[in-house]
């Protein structure tokens, strides 16, 4: 979605170019550009400065939850690691460097989450945390489809 305009524009300047586009998590395209697989990728942040990665923004969101539209959540601003840990999480999948970083986020401050289900689907998400009362992990652009 945030990718369309950006391809068109590149497809009508460079017709004669392929695009061939993959989808996997951050540390797997982090993976392929260091062994020659991709010519280039996009990853949530950080990506380890001792890599021989080169990193330039191309944008910035904010970490959000997802939490189910009732009860206390609809008085809530903001969330602490420490209140994250109370509840069912969903979690994107190991090969996504969002998932490192909150896994580092809650080393740093000492709690352990409870994972409930690790995947990388949107539509999965949505659903499931509808059903379950679970809390799920997104940039927020993400959320307005």
């Amino acid at each position: 979605m945030l990718m369309a305009g950006p391809i068109g524009l590149f497809r009508q300047r460079y017709p004669g170019v392929e695009l061939k586009i993959s989808e996997f998590g951050g540390l797997t395209v982090q993976q392929a550009v260091m062994n020659g697989e991709l010519d280039l990728a996009m990853t949530a942040l950080p990506v380890e400065e001792e890599s021989a990665l080169t990193t330039l923004p191309l944008f910035s969101h904010p970490l959000c939850v997802l939490v189910p539209r009732s009860g206390e959540w609809l008085e809530q601003t903001s969330v602490s690691p420490t209140q994250l840990a109370a509840h069912p999480l969903l979690i994107y999948n190991e090969d996504f460097a969002l998932s490192r970083q909150l896994m580092q986020l809650f080393a740093r401050h000492d709690v352990k989450p409870r994972i409930a289900v690790r995947s990388g689907q949107w539509t999965f998400w949505r659903r499931w945390c509808r059903r379950a009362s679970a809390w799920r992990f997104y940039r927020s652009p993400f959320a307005a489809s």
